[in-house]
């Protein structure tokens, strides 16, 4: 009979360990705790040492998962359940939603006895519907997604027993829900709604201005590709170079103050094409942000030149000449990219 090393309880009375029990536990934790080679509590047990003088152990064996992991890799078991086996998130109802979703389902129980099993009084709406899972309902709502939440979030045995009363009684809450919008959610929604127009509308002026540029830069090429027909010379020394002489200029920089003060006083507004052109390059917030704003800008240009010279004088002339190439360049343009001839864009 085997020696008794400690007591233990089974069915609520004192019972013995034997020897044995006690040693094949030791070596099964001991088996199963070590970080060491398997091998050595597995020969300890079976006292292979005496045994392995009868055994060779063969090329190229596996010994443990201690010594060689690699050749025991581990096993993941991945479990997805085909339905929610928790609720989502939801922000908690106020309290008129949560007697809202009562009173409906309360309602629907009550028209389903009557539609289904009226005349008798065995089957209650109780029994249909308790009231434990309809306070349960009421205090999430917004959890009610579909008809698998009622297997473990909320269960409901006759629901899942019973799709089609599953179904109604999502439909009861997606329509309580729907009649009572959670306002924190309504605040996000129109916060997100508000960032995607910003968006929208960012988008839609930067493909605005592009199409600005393209006139803005269409307008001042056509003004500054006119030419006299003749030949000038430009710059000094080895910069000294012939190239066609410009109608506009005269028009490309303001003349010098100190050498013509007069032109100062008579014009109040003065412009020139370099100050033309660093507004457009400027950008819409500190260039031209419209084409009336180009326009009038052109407008001033030419209008200043016609007020300082005399009618007949050449640079007069050019005025109004390159006003026309201008206007001619500005209607061509303004219908290729899609702007209103007889509004402001």
């Amino acid at each position: 009979m085997g020696t008794v090393l400690g007591r233990r309880k089974v069915g609520g009375k004192k019972g013995a360990i034997s020897a044995v029990t006690a040693r094949d536990r030791r070596y099964l934790s001991y088996f199963l705790a070590t970080s060491k080679c398997r091998r050595i509590p597995w020969d300890d047990f079976f006292v292979n040492a005496d045994k392995l003088l009868l055994f060779v152990q063969p090329p190229n064996a596996r010994c443990c998962d201690n010594c060689q992991p690699h050749l025991f890799p581990t096993e993941t078991v991945a479990i997805r359940y085909p339905y929610p086996s928790r609720a989502r998130r939801a922000v908690k109802p106020s309290m008129e939603l949560q007697n809202a979703v009562r009173s409906a389902l309360h309602q629907w129980r009550a028209t389903t006895v009557q539609k289904h099993y009226a005349g008798q009084f065995i089957i209650t709406g109780r029994y249909i519907l308790s009231d434990d899972v309809i306070n349960r309902i009421a205090e999430r709502p917004r959890a009610i997604t579909d008809v698998n939440v009622f297997r473990y979030v909320i269960p409901w045995g006759l629901g899942v027993a019973n799709p089609s009363y599953a179904e109604e009684v999502v439909q009861v809450i997606h329509e309580q829900v729907a009649l009572h919008p959670d306002p924190i959610q309504l605040a996000r929604e129109e916060a997100a709604q508000e960032q995607a127009n910003k968006k929208l509308e960012a988008t839609a002026e930067k493909e605005r201005y592009e199409r600005l540029r393209q006139v803005f830069q269409g307008c001042y090429d056509a003004v500054y590709g006119e030419t006299t027909g003749v030949m000038v010379f430009r710059g000094r020394g080895e910069n000294r170079r012939s190239e066609p002489e410009r109608k506009c200029q005269p028009f490309l920089v303001l003349p010098r103050r100190n050498a013509w003060p007069i032109y100062y006083e008579i014009i109040r507004n003065p412009i020139s094409m370099a100050h033309i052109r660093k507004m457009m390059e400027a950008g819409p917030s500190k260039g031209y942000g419209s084409l009336d704003e180009f326009v009038a800008a052109w407008r001033t240009l030419f209008s200043n030149a016609r007020t300082f010279n005399e009618p007949g004088s050449q640079i007069y002339h050019y005025a109004d000449e390159l006003e026309r190439v201008f206007d001619s360049r500005l209607v061509a343009l303004m219908l290729e990219y899609g702007f209103s001839l007889f509004g402001s864009d």
